[in-house]
């Protein structure tokens, strides 16, 4: 009779233990899942971010790679400008992407040495991205805007690189060109019964693309 009660406590701890081993097995499989699933989300985030990346060119994702590589940067490249430059206005994209389109694939390093480590990096890549070179420059801009009025292509984008802010304002004036929605109220703004452009103003662009006036 003891047998037999040991027996049976014996077949309850083993029936025991195997609900358990299910259970851990259950668990294992469920946490294997979720692995799976978040190794999934990582490559389509990690996709996502180089698709973004090729479209400013189809070598910049391998470009990025090989510059944070390289050791050797007095100070590491900042680029394509497009990554740091958001849209305010979606309404200006097209007007926009034909008036700095050509610039948001562009570097910007502050020496010839990093200039020519870029360029090695680029040519191995088959990459004809722009290179700016020069110092940082952090330079008041605010005294060369027009009147809070208008809004210019500096207000209507958010550049999160000051660098990258300062080098589109030296190089193509975005502090001074105006937007405006339609043709006629363009050329009342610019032309001003003769008077003139409005002060700090060099250039404006209707929402069709159409220039007016330029400096």
């Amino acid at each position: 009779k003891q047998c037999k009660s040991q027996l049976t406590e014996l077949e309850e701890k083993i029936d025991h233990i195997q609900s358990q081993k299910f259970s851990w097995e259950g668990q294992l499989q469920r946490c294997q899942e979720e692995i799976i699933r978040y190794e999934r989300l990582l490559q389509q985030l990690s996709d996502q971010k180089s698709d973004r990346l090729k479209i400013f060119g189809q070598a910049i994702p391998d470009v990025l790679s090989a510059i944070n590589r390289e050791r050797r940067w007095h100070r590491k490249p900042v680029g394509p400008f497009g990554l740091f430059i958001k849209l305010l206005k979606p309404e200006w994209s097209e007007t926009l992407e034909s008036v700095i389109g050509n610039t948001l694939s562009t570097f910007a390093v502050n020496n010839h040495n990093d200039q020519r480590l870029l360029a090695d990096i680029m040519k191995r890549y088959k990459c004809d991205s722009p290179i700016i070179v020069g110092e940082d420059d952090r330079f008041d801009y605010t005294i060369g805007e027009p009147d809070e009025r208008f809004l210019t292509i500096l207000r209507s984008l958010r550049i999160e690189n000051e660098n990258v802010k300062r080098r589109l304002i030296n190089n193509n004036r975005i502090e001074s060109i105006i937007l405006v929605e339609n043709r006629a109220e363009a050329d009342k703004i610019m032309y001003n019964n003769g008077k003139g452009f409005p002060r700090n103003v060099e250039g404006c662009y209707t929402i069709d693309g159409y220039k007016v006036g330029h400096k």
